[in-house]
């Protein structure tokens, strides 16, 4: 009877594991402004991550399967599956943070690892001469398990990236959902960890518990049908439309007295048209404004202003903030007062206020009450 329900879970999950990959592969590209659901390349990398993690859902349903259904198992895929989540998760993150990523022979160089594994497989009994298999096994396993923290960690230094990038583009961040890029690798940094130390376990304990791997696999396939809804639903910035700096910005042909004087309008136009208190303001704006490049923008609040434009913008947003709490104790709440300076929600405002001030706006407030 369990196994009868397990089949049916396996089934299904891989029918609708096929089915959002199958919509992610075929998808034209969506976007709105400078908003981006999708710019294809990222998709289809997204495709062949979820298809990787729908065959262990096939090869739990073989196992289970009649005896007849025996040969359709995939002959040594857990030698080789593994050493393709990293790349294909790093691959997919840096097309979504990376401007006109394009697949090359130089992105594809991520997999020739899988040479290791191959070569293992087609020396394997000259190995099994000299070293136990239990041996081979173990080592493979903790050579992919390496393979996997340093794809995390290469990861999480290209989001560190581009929200820094962001933060020299826009005043917002909230709106910009690059955090379900972050929930996609600490799923996988559960999945892969759960994983990782149940092998060590079993190992060390010299125990097999098969059910692990059917709760495994379930949770699994869980997980791809999760990214496959959010990757959909959740827009990231199109990369292609961010001024990302120059170094030192040492081509720049802006001199350094008019930088300086360029650096004087920009904060005299923020004070005097309160553009800080446009809650959608962004870099490009603020360069129509002066009619100046964004470019030489970016680079004058970061020179000369030794900021980025998102801390610019939110600084200004703060000193009013701090204004109006000193002066409105009692006729507007803490969240009004967020909207009115230019912030989304309670949580940007009450970071963005203890980054400038090292309190919260309520503490601050109670400076101020009789």
């Amino acid at each position: 009877m369990l196994e009868e329900i397990l089949k049916i879970i396996y089934l299904v999950a891989i029918g609708q594991g096929i089915l959002v990959a199958s919509v992610l592969f075929f998808s034209p590209s969506l976007r709105s402004r400078s908003m981006t659901i999708s710019h294809g390349t990222d998709n289809k990398i997204l495709f062949f991550y979820i298809l990787t993690m729908l065959l262990p859902l096939w090869e739990g349903f073989i196992s289970i399967a009649p005896e007849v259904m025996k040969p359709l198992s995939i002959p040594y895929l857990f030698w080789i599956l593994p050493w393709l989540y990293g790349p294909l998760l790093y691959l997919y993150v840096r097309a979504k943070c990376r401007k006109e990523f394009k697949l090359s022979f130089r992105s594809l160089g991520h997999f020739s690892i899988l040479l290791f594994p191959i070569l293992v497989l087609s020396n394997l009994e000259t190995l099994k001469l000299s070293i136990p298999m239990i041996i081979i096994q173990r080592l493979c396993w903790a050579l992919v398990f390496a393979q996997m923290f340093t794809y995390i960690g290469f990861c999480f230094a290209e989001i560190k990236r581009y929200q820094k990038l962001l933060a020299n583009n826009y005043s917002f961040l909230e709106k910009l959902n690059i955090i379900w890029l972050k929930r996609l690798l600490v799923g996988f940094v559960v999945i892969f960890l759960l994983d990782m130390g149940f092998y060590y376990v079993q190992a060390l304990l010299n125990f097999k518990a098969v059910w692990y791997f059917h709760a495994f696999v379930i949770v699994e396939s869980l997980y791809v049908v999760l990214i496959g809804f959010f990757s959909m639903r959740h827009p990231t910035v199109d990369p292609n439309t961010l001024i990302e700096p120059n170094g030192k910005y040492e081509k720049s042909s802006l001199d350094p007295h008019v930088a300086a004087r360029l650096a004087e309008r920009i904060v005299n136009l923020m004070d005097s048209d309160s553009l800080y208190l446009l809650n959608d303001l962004t870099l490009q704006n603020l360069a129509e404004r002066l009619n100046v490049s964004s470019h030489h923008v970016s680079q004058v609040i970061n020179d000369q202003l030794k900021m980025s434009f998102y801390e610019l913008v939110n600084q200004k947003r703060i000193d009013y903030a701090k204004h109006l709490l000193a002066n409105n104790t009692a006729s507007k709440t803490i969240l009004d007062i967020g909207y009115e300076v230019g912030f989304n929600n309670k949580t940007s405002f009450n970071n963005a206020f203890k980054k400038f001030t090292g309190m919260t706006p309520s503490e601050f407030r109670k400076q101020f009450a009789a």
